[in-house]
């Protein structure tokens, strides 16, 4: 994220704490949402985020049936 590639993804995700000349928000992020992580039950940022604490619980889960599954074929009973 923010890669040459890429540099609105942080703003995107963030928003941006610059205002342009006519006082709107700079490149139309929204605005500032950084520095405000308090765990994943709220906090910073408009996409990721979001959908982190909406899909958080299920993610895991997938995660460690994912990891079950490779440690029963490395080391099977």
């Amino acid at each position: 994220m923010g890669s040459a590639r890429k540099p609105y993804a942080l703003g995107a995700e963030f928003g941006a704490k610059r205002l342009t000349r006519t006082g709107a928000i700079a490149r139309g992020f929204q605005p500032w949402r950084g520095n405000q992580f308090d765990g994943w039950n709220g906090g910073p940022g408009y996409f990721l985020h979001p959908s982190i604490r909406e899909k958080g619980q299920q993610l895991i889960k997938e995660y460690m049936d994912k990891i079950e599954r490779l440690m029963s074929e490395a080391f099977p009973e």
